[in-house]
């Protein structure tokens, strides 16, 4: 299971994320936004800098209209109602969970509850985490002094 720990790994120096930017920086600029964004998100998963996620959002925003868009005519796929008669919220064990449950579901009912998915510690993380995001956005919205600054919360 990969690991989704807010902390940082390992610390970084300055010139350790000055490289790794540099070298991303050298591959967007020609033209690689793909390998950039594979590269930094791999040297970042070992180090949590703010620095290379911030510069990650950026580069992924301008990659998006470069890729492709053509579409298989097939697309979307069609899946079968999982839930026939379901009226209300879809609800299944993470045991259950298919590509043809997602898919089936989505189209048929909408949102798809779907419990032990995660570990409880693992949630408890990821809610505190979400939570410190929003803290650091009214932060910044409200002009506290060091807030644009804070790795949990860039525009």
């Amino acid at each position: 299971m990969p690991d989704t720990s807010f902390e940082p790994m390992r610390p970084a120096a300055p010139e350790e994320i000055a490289r790794i930017l540099e070298q991303g920086q050298a591959l967007v600029s020609a033209g690689d936004f793909r390998q950039a964004i594979n590269y930094v998100t791999d040297a970042n998963r070992e180090i949590r800098s703010p620095e290379l996620e911030r510069e990650l959002m950026v580069w992924r925003a301008h990659a998006f209209p470069t890729m492709s868009l053509d579409a298989s005519p097939s697309w979307p796929p069609r899946y079968a109602d999982p839930h026939p008669g379901l009226v209300g919220l879809a609800e299944i064990d993470a045991s259950q969970l298919t590509v043809e449950m997602i898919g089936g579901t989505f189209q048929h009912h909408g949102p798809l509850l779907v419990r032990n998915l995660i570990p409880q510690e693992d949630s408890t993380r990821l809610r505190n985490g979400i939570d410190r995001a929003i803290q650091a956005r009214d932060e910044y919205v409200g002009g506290v002094p060091g807030a644009d600054k804070s790795p949990w919360y860039a525009e």
